[in-house]
């Protein structure tokens, strides 16, 4: 997942959180760019038979061959942020509507970055990681994430992995609810307190072990 902090963008999301989900969570919100940064980490596993995909004619899905189309659907998605994606060799799916990009993922193996940490998780070799999922306001409620989580999952199975992990905001209601309807359930938590140097990353998990990856290149 990734968050606009630039001027604008902070002060906008404050607004509309402490508007929507009132002070306890816009409190979090603003304790998130400062000493603490936290988000819930699920999983599921990578079934080898896949249902098949119930969408209109009119709706696609599939790998994206040109990672720059997401700016059609996420015009204010850091470029430098696509760029980090691209270089780490994760793969972005799609969903489209008559053509129109919808909604999107990343998908990525052996390290699972997170931009909102800043740090990227250490994979199994049977893991893959769902990153930034993203569905255009218009089209949420109208099973679209869900056609996504099939699409990658296939891709994930023919790259050999057997789980999905992905990370969620805990204020994040709607998220949450989408992953659990696509068969995630939470199995831990991970991020950082601290400040500057001094910070201090954790992660948790009750399936198995998780660490985060050495920071260094790729």
């Amino acid at each position: 997942m990734t968050i606009d902090e630039s001027p604008a963008g902070l002060l906008g999301r404050g607004y509309r959180t402490l508007r929507r989900e009132g002070p306890q969570a816009f409190a979090m919100r603003a304790l998130a760019f400062g000493v603490h940064r936290r988000l819930l980490l699920v999983e599921r596993p990578v079934p080898r038979d896949l249902p098949p995909v119930d969408a209109a004619p009119t709706i696609g899905a599939g790998a994206i061959a040109d990672p720059s189309e997401v700016f059609a659907l996420r015009p204010r998605l850091p470029r430098t942020v696509v760029a980090e994606y691209v270089r780490r060799g994760a793969v972005l799916f799609g969903v489209r509507h008559e053509g129109r990009l919808v909604a999107a993922r990343w998908i990525m193996r052996r390290r699972g970055w997170i931009a909102y940490l800043a740090r990227s998780l250490a994979l199994a070799d049977d893991e893959c990681f769902a990153a930034d999922t993203y569905t255009h306001p218009e089209f949420r409620g109208r099973g679209i994430n869900g056609v996504l989580s099939i699409a990658s999952l296939g891709h994930a199975h023919e790259m050999g992995a057997a789980v999905s992990l992905a990370a969620i905001l805990p204020e994040n209601a709607a998220g949450l609810r989408a992953a659990l309807r696509a068969g995630y359930g939470v199995t831990g938590r991970i991020g950082w307190t601290g400040v500057g140097p001094a910070r201090r990353y954790f992660a948790t998990r009750t399936t198995g072990p998780i660490t985060w990856a050495p920071r260094r290149p790729l």
